[in-house]
């Protein structure tokens, strides 16, 4: 193949090289030409680069073959088209939208989790963070917790939050159970259901038509609630997931399809787990969705990481642990022609990729946001064309009529979690925090939106011979993108010197970076190959894309810089004329190579089109990164850098600030003047993008004062669950509310006449056993100690909130109790071996700026 270089002439060529004073090419004696407009050249960081002395670790790979074309026929899915002629359907390899490969995110968020009132912005947060499919569970529990008294009310009312979803344009798959899972009492299942099947009166989850019988009214009750929202209808329900986490006769769940039809879910997905089955599915009737997760609450082990989660943060040709049942999925042939395997036969679909995790009151998990994102980069890496995220915004159970609506093993289920917490240390908390991984994922589901459809043809290639470091292609043999994850959960990885990638494409070898560089511990990151970015073609760059903006005749493409590594671009030079470089820049046998470019707001390349058109590349480093968001207004894709928190809502550009931080917003193509109330807000030119600085009054800083009303009493011995055929093993189990009685006692209150509009949330510093809060005698949440801090979103309470204060109590932890906790660091444990204290309670206030375009 043209370029190749043998290994020894490779670190050859390469010691020539990483004297120079840029990145280049395998080529030697270029002449480097500055940018006129550019300021001198900035050498490279040269930690990232490795001694021209040491041997190169040059990682190769062949990705020459193309894809098999997608089998198309076989599926036996609803109506696919909407009103208008626009379509949803499927073959082997994607979901297609409009008949064009669609590589969405996904997003779980439980309607009935969190109060009717807040839903409309949290789904304009969750739209904001690159998702396009709201996940959500129907808790049949929700719904009838007595038999025959049906409530779609409030925050139970589905109908309601569909309508929401429609109205922000989000597409939602419904997940109808009848059993779902989720952590809810019973999975879901009403008590007096679960009774009668515990009498033996028919057997839950089967077909019989005494269970059936009760599975037919739920199913009618929820098509009522989907009556004219269905996309054949115009409306944003794309699909639904039949069961959950199902492991009996597959005939079961093909009569949950046929009921659901019947009852009027015709839709263009029918769903199911893909894991946990023993006989197989009759091809096409169902699709499988795969899941994992860094880590569970639910093992029974009370060691770290226990039986396969590290394998699931290393890139794979299988479709993960969680779908290792893919085999029973069916593999009748999707067209005239030889069958395709059974992994080959369905698209790689996601829907319970780890975003967080809960804390069982036997396993406090503590969830990095690093884990996220290195989950979703390597399933991406690994071939999925659905990254669908459980949970993507926390919540809070609702009030039960009869019991608390929890997950224990009194009830004869796994685990104990809280009564009222479901926050999941999700990318959105329970009460509306946007958290470290939310910016991160955000601009996973920019990158999907705008380079997804190209993407989803490619397949992923994973070294065979797997070595330290971590990675993977994905390529449809011409082109491609190179994925590495340098990150293990609760295992430091080392700085991986002399890297350098070779991958064989169809048309040659392509070698890269130029001279080899030293990837950072824990870096996360993917590289283009041979992409297209709208007629012209980069041959690479060491830098990720997160998407791309055309407005009139100029593209526009965002770049991060991947942390430690020098940034180069190398072009086809027949695709694109160079007009400016920040860089330096080097031509030889038909490419350009751009290098020693270091990040900022203003162009970092200009390039023309063989069309004429203008392409600009923007360069941010990863900090910046994580303040760009983007999306429509006004009429017009924009680009917007904020730390805000920020809700394009109609009209309004509305910015959510915490503290005292003092707002600003960037936007890029900006409008000629923004107003906030009418009045003009400054602005000024920030690189290409125009920056606006609304004048927001500083606030009161807010301080809670804490009394301790009650100091703790002994510590409970913690009992171990029995054990029982349904769940095995028994593990240590959650206090009692009698328990409470023993539990130290503070209020917290605010100063008098705080303004109960004022947006406020409670950070609760603490360390021991269990907190729960309480407004009066009302629990309004808990949590089970895991070293972060609890929580509380004091405006969704109410004036009396304000006026009266919160308790909390909180149990000790014993040194010596059964649970396992990932970090144990913040705990103090005293002379009787008891970790308890209250460290101090902040008030952290959001406040808005809505700014408008002036007409």
């Amino acid at each position: 193949m043209k370029n190749r270089l043998s290994r020894r002439n490779f670190i050859k060529e390469s010691a020539v090289l990483t004297g120079a004073a840029t990145a280049l090419p395998l080529l030697s004696a270029l002449a480097v030409e500055p940018s006129a407009l550019a300021e001198p050249p900035v050498a490279a960081p040269s930690a990232a680069q490795g001694p021209a002395s040491a041997a190169v670790d040059l990682h190769t790979l062949d990705a020459s073959s193309a894809p098999p074309p997608p089998q198309t026929g076989g599926f036996h899915m609803g109506t696919a088209t909407a009103p208008g002629g626009r379509s949803i359907t499927i073959d082997s390899r994607n979901l297609l939208r409009d008949g064009k490969p669609w590589l969405p995110l996904s997003g779980e968020f439980h309607y009935s989790r969190c109060p009717a009132t807040e839903w409309r912005d949290e789904l304009l947060k969750i739209k904001a963070g690159g998702v396009s499919i709201v996940s959500t569970y129907v808790f049949w529990i929700h719904h009838e917790e007595v038999e025959g008294v049906w409530d779609w009310t409030g925050q139970r009312n589905l109908r309601e939050f569909l309508e929401r979803c429609r109205q922000v344009d989000l597409n939602v798959l419904v997940r109808i159970g009848p059993w779902s899972h989720g952590e809810v009492r019973n999975g879901g299942f009403p008590d007096w259901l679960q009774k009668k099947g515990d009498a033996g009166e028919f057997e839950l989850r089967r077909d019989n038509p005494g269970y059936l019988g009760y599975v037919q009214a739920l199913y009618e009750q929820i098509a009522q609630q989907m009556k004219a929202l269905l996309w054949k209808d115009g409306g944003p329900v794309i699909g639904i997931q039949l069961e959950n986490e199902y492991s009996g006769p597959v005939q079961h769940l093909l009569t949950l399809k046929k009921m659901a039809r019947a009852a009027g879910m015709d839709l263009p997905l029918y769903t199911c787990t893909g894991w946990g089955r023993r006989d197989a599915v009759p091809y096409g009737e169902i699709l499988p969705l795969a899941g994992a997760y860094a880590e569970g609450f639910w093992d029974r082990s009370l060691a770290a990481m226990p039986g396969g989660y590290a394998g699931d943060m290393r890139f794979s040709g299988a479709r993960g642990s969680s779908a290792a049942a893919m085999g029973a999925l069916g593999a009748g042939a999707a067209s005239a022609g030889a069958a395709p395997t059974a992994t080959e036969a369905y698209p790689f679909l996601t829907c319970e990729l780890g975003a967080g995790m809960m804390s069982s009151y036997h396993r406090r998990i503590f969830s990095y946001p690093e884990d996220a994102e290195s989950m979703a980069l390597v399933k991406l890496g690994s071939g999925a064309n659905l990254l669908g995220f459980y949970m993507y915004h926390g919540g809070v159970n609702p009030e039960g009529r009869l019991s608390d609506l929890n997950e224990t093993q009194a009830t004869g289920y796994w685990n104990d979690l809280p009564v009222k917490n479901y926050d999941f240390q999700a990318p959105i908390g329970a009460f509306g925090e946007e958290r470290a991984h939310y910016h991160w994922l955000r601009q996973i589901g920019l990158f999907l939106q705008d380079f997804g459809p190209g993407l989803s043809g490619m397949t992923a290639r994973v070294p065979i011979l797997r070595g330290a470091l971590n990675w993977a292609v994905r390529s449809n043999g011409s082109s491609g993108y190179i994925y590495v994850s340098n990150y293990q959960r609760l295992s430091p990885q080392p700085q991986r010197e002399n890297t350098q990638f070779q991958v064989n494409f169809s048309d040659g070898d392509l070698t890269l970076p130029a001279n080899p560089v030293a990837i950072p511990g824990d870096c996360r990151f993917f590289w283009p190959l041979n992409l297209d970015l709208g007629g012209v073609k980069l041959i690479y760059a060491t830098a990720q894309p997160i998407c791309n903006l055309d407005d009139r005749n100029t593209r526009y493409t965002v770049f991060k810089q991947t942390a430690g590594i020098p940034a180069e671009f190398v072009f086809d030079a027949s695709t694109a004329r160079l007009l400016e470089s920040a860089g330096e820049v080097a031509r030889q046998n038909g490419r350009v190579h751009v290098g020693n470019l270091q990040p900022g707001l203003g162009a970092a390349i200009r390039l023309e089109g063989k069309d004429g058109r203008e392409h600009i590349l923007l360069l941010l480093d990863e900090a910046t990164a994580l303040t760009l968001w983007k999306g429509q207004w006004q009429g017009r894709q924009r680009l917007f850098l904020t730390h805000a928190d920020l809700l394009l809502d109609g009209a309004f550009l509305r910015l959510l600030v915490k503290g005292s931080e003092a707002p600003s917003i960037a936007v890029l193509p900006a409008p000629q003047t923004l107003t906030d109330s009418g009045v003009k807000v400054p602005a000024k030119d920030d690189g290409l993008f125009r920056r606006f600085s609304p004048q927001l009054k500083p606030a009161a800083v807010l301080r809670a004062s804490v009394e301790q009303l009650q100091p703790a009493g002994p510590a409970r011995t913690v009992p171990i669950a029995p054990s029982i055929p349904s769940r095995k093993q028994g593990v240590a189990m959650q206090p009692e509310n009698a328990d409470f009685q023993q539990a130290a006692v503070w209020r917290v209150q605010l100063p008098p006449g705080v303004d109960p509009d004022r947006k406020l949330l409670l950070r609760v510093r603490y360390s021991g056993d269990v907190l729960r809060a309480y407004l009066g005698d009302r629990l309004i949440d808990d949590d089970f100690y895991n070293g972060r801090p609890f929580e509380l979103g004091l405006h969704r309470f109410g004036p009396a909130a304000y006026r009266n204060g919160i308790e909390l109590k909180i149990l000790p932890l014993r040194e010596d109790a059964p649970v396992y906790m990932t970090d144990r660091s913040g705990l103090r444990f005293s002379a009787d071996r008891t970790a308890l204290a209250l460290d101090g309670v902040d008030v952290v206030e959001t406040r808005e700026v809505r700014l408008a375009a002036a007409l």
